[in-house]
């Protein structure tokens, strides 16, 4: 029940300290998920520019393939790798954040398993 006593602006200072303590968490969790969340991004966007020259309009392959490509390829699996040494690094150092680090490059790995298995299926961009 409200208390008729207590004035309004209590109130509205309450609720905005509380909407202030979950977004930095939140964007905590982000920041240490991006490799994960960027490689999900352009695997995608790889199936599509794959998918798109085999088709035949090449609008989408020809701008997103190789960069897609390299990322997922080359760039995307060594930070997995990175973000793996420093989630063992944290966890040893007792951070609460060592198990997120480790999670996001497992996922970043498991990923590159993933398109592994793609390209390996035959889905690469040839002329």
């Amino acid at each position: 029940m409200r208390n008729p006593y207590q004035p309004p602006q209590e109130e509205g200072a309450k609720a905005k300290q509380h909407m202030s303590e979950d977004p930095p968490a939140l964007r905590a969790t982000i920041v240490i998920f991006w490799p994960t969340l960027l490689y999900m991004t352009l695997f995608f966007l790889y199936a599509v520019s794959v998918w798109d020259f085999y088709h035949g309009a090449m609008g989408l392959a020809l701008l997103a393939f190789l960069p897609c490509f390299i990322a997922c390829y080359l760039v995307l699996p060594v930070v997995g790798l990175t973000q793996l040494v420093f989630g063992i690094y944290r966890l040893c150092t007792k951070n609460g954040r060592g198990w997120h680090h480790i999670l996001s490059s497992l996922a970043t790995l498991l990923l590159t398993f993933c398109f592994f298995q793609y390209l390996f299926a035959g889905n690469v961009v040839t002329v």
